[in-house]
């Protein structure tokens, strides 16, 4: 019989991130709070979680991604691949548009 939970798309990499997410903060709390982009909260609460809590946090988040793009997500798309490791670290810092994507809108930050 299967008892692993079945999720959506969104549902999956939702418990994907926060796996790797907290498995990042077990091994190096500062390192993967900069790679992730976490506040402080965050990173504590994070690391004392069950991967039940994850699974069943992940479950309860079927339409919502805990992922949001960089805000240079378009220039990234666009540009040679060579130069996708730069403007990743350029686009970092900028928020993204907080609007449904074909929507218009403002980035905030």
């Amino acid at each position: 019989m299967d008892n692993a939970p079945h999720l959506s798309d969104v549902q999956q990499l939702n418990l994907n991130f926060l796996l790797t997410v907290q498995a990042a903060l077990k091994h190096d709390r500062l390192t993967a709070s900069f790679k992730f982009h976490l506040d402080a909260e965050s990173a504590a609460l994070l690391p004392s979680m069950s991967v039940r809590d994850l699974i069943v946090l992940a479950e309860n988040m079927a339409h919502e991604s805990l992922c949001q793009p960089i805000g240079n997500l378009p220039a990234l798309l666009t540009a040679p691949r060579s130069l996708a490791g730069m403007l990743c670290t350029a686009g970092a810092g900028r928020a993204a548009v907080n609007t449904p994507a074909g929507q218009p809108g403002m980035a905030t930050g």
